[in-house]
């Protein structure tokens, strides 16, 4: 889960609760001040994008309460452990929670398991399809950034949301892909392509 683009003013946190994740990613960074790098390859040139997080934890009372987005970019059937985790946790704020990419039904399982008292007070985006394909090279530290995406479309719940939402994401994911809106979630359920590739179980 990653809440990221610092370099334009955001504070940039991950949050993983699998295994000793955290403690691999917190070691690694330790060696580079803190320092993770993404290549991005274009014309047979190299470009490196340097970023500095804010936090690698596996404790979710360190990053949710102050984080105004999460974003969800782990495949779908750890949606539901990550949802548990962070829902003690979500400040009494109108929090985005942004499936980067969604699933079929995400917003019913985000509805279901946070309930309606947490679900009726946040805002909810899903995207159809990841912004990058990525590679890890070295574990915490360095990316390669394979190919971006030229559009990606989102729905966003509640409808009158949907312009600052999308506006608040392209900042985050920059010029490319190009953010679009879908008329609604029921549109994200049925053109997600995860579904397709990635047949849920």
């Amino acid at each position: 889960m990653h809440i990221w683009r610092q370099s334009l003013g955001f504070s940039v946190s991950v949050l993983t609760i699998f295994g000793s994740e955290a403690k691999r990613w917190q070691e690694a960074l330790a060696t580079r001040k803190g320092f993770t790098e993404a290549i991005k390859t274009e014309d047979d040139k190299d470009e490196t994008i340097l970023g500095k997080l804010a936090r690698v934890t596996s404790d979710p009372s360190e990053v949710i309460p102050e984080a105004d987005v999460v974003v969800f970019v782990m495949p779908a059937f750890a949606h539901a452990s990550y949802l548990k985790a962070i829902k003690p946790h979500l400040a009494q704020k109108k929090t985005l929670i942004c499936g980067f990419p969604g699933s079929n039904g995400f917003e019913l399982e985000v509805k279901f398991l946070l309930g309606p008292e947490i679900s009726d007070r946040i805002t909810l985006a899903s995207a159809i399809t990841l912004p990058w394909n990525c590679r890890v090279e070295t574990y915490g530290v360095r990316v390669k950034i394979l190919g971006t995406k030229t559009d990606a479309e989102v729905s966003v719940a509640p409808d009158e949301e949907t312009k600052r939402v999308l506006s608040l994401l392209q900042r985050l994911v920059g010029p490319q892909p190009r953010l679009t809106a879908l008329n609604n979630m029921l549109e994200a359920s049925l053109m997600s392509i995860n579904a397709v590739w990635h047949p849920p179980m």
